[in-house]
């Protein structure tokens, strides 16, 4: 690849690429670190969101078909009845 090539994929010449890249990551690292968070509390607080939107995903899905399923036992009779005993429409 020619050096062209590489600033434009990188955005820049790979050393100034490089050094924004460590003052930004020990940027972040400081202030990760006042507030008590380590990489791997990062990982553990992502997992433990990423479990409670899917466990209340769950509970909303069961939520919602116990929902349908009240509604069913009105409305599917009501609607078999108005066709069981509704008017047929002639052509």
């Amino acid at each position: 690849m020619a050096d062209n090539e590489m600033e434009r994929v990188l955005g820049g010449s790979p050393g100034a690429v490089a050094l924004k890249l460590v003052l930004g990551s020990l940027l972040v690292g400081v202030l990760l670190a006042a507030f008590g968070m380590t990489p791997w509390g990062f990982f553990h607080w992502l997992r433990y969101v990423i479990e409670e939107l899917i466990g209340t995903g769950w509970d909303a899905l069961r939520n919602i078909s116990g929902y349908i399923l009240s509604g069913a036992l009105i409305v599917v009779p009501i609607w078999a009845l108005m066709r069981l005993f509704g008017t047929k429409k002639t052509s």
